[in-house]
């Protein structure tokens, strides 16, 4: 009986031992796994949001190159344009505008009107026009208009500015086809230029600016 308990011992020491080798590798497997779908699960999350910052970037890029950049630039040039215009030809009525409901413009004060607007103020106009209609999708709407995240513009959503400045280039549209044909009763449209379009154009581009340089500068 000793002899066989003396054969059994040294086995089962070393079954045990075997046994708990055995379970310490799994566990330092198990953990080095956990350890590395941690790891994958990481890079798979940096990834993701590397992937939404260059997809924010790239709409950002967009953005202020098709659509608010060049109708800023169009805007500021447009207002210098009338500086210009108005130091040149402010009319002998004395009023802050160019027309007043009770002063009458001379002929030449009208025909000046006619040249500058054909020449000049419409061309500027009908660019910003192009621009908003050619990039709708790039409109970024407001806070309100949008749902968690930035960029989910809704396409039908246009500010009401520029809803305005299509609707005044249309109109004068009409107007210089019917001067075109020696028509000369309208010298001005019904909906006149947005005066809130500028500052609202402005605030736009810069926050865009700003946002693009976030992104940039978390890369960093």
């Amino acid at each position: 009986m000793g002899d066989i308990w003396k054969t059994l011992i040294p086995v089962a020491i070393a079954i045990g031992g075997w046994v708990f080798t055995f379970w310490l590798t799994e566990r330092n497997r198990s953990r080095q796994s956990e350890k590395e779908r941690e790891r994958r699960a990481q890079d798979h999350e940096k990834d993701l949001r590397e992937h939404r910052r260059e997809k924010n970037l790239e709409r950002l890029d967009e953005q202020i190159e098709k659509l608010y950049g060049p109708l800023h630039a169009n805007l500021l040039a447009g207002e210098a344009v009338w500086e210009t215009f108005w130091k040149m030809f402010k009319p002998s009525h004395g009023q802050s505008g160019y027309f007043h409901p009770q002063f009458e413009n001379t002929s030449e004060e009208l025909g000046v009107w006619r040249r500058w607007i054909i020449q000049v103020f419409q061309p500027i106009n009908r660019d910003l026009s192009d621009i908003i209609i050619k990039n709708a999708q790039l409109i970024e709407p407001d806070d309100e208009q949008i749902g968690l995240e930035s960029g989910a513009v809704d396409q039908g959503v246009y500010p009401d500015e520029f809803l305005q400045l299509i609707a005044h280039v249309k109109a004068y549209d009409g107007i210089i086809a019917a001067w075109a044909e020696g028509d000369y009763r309208y010298h001005t449209a019904e909906k006149n230029f947005p005066k809130e379009l500028r500052p609202l154009v402005e605030e736009k581009y810069f926050n865009l600016v700003r946002k693009r340089l976030n992104l940039l500068q978390a890369k960093m």
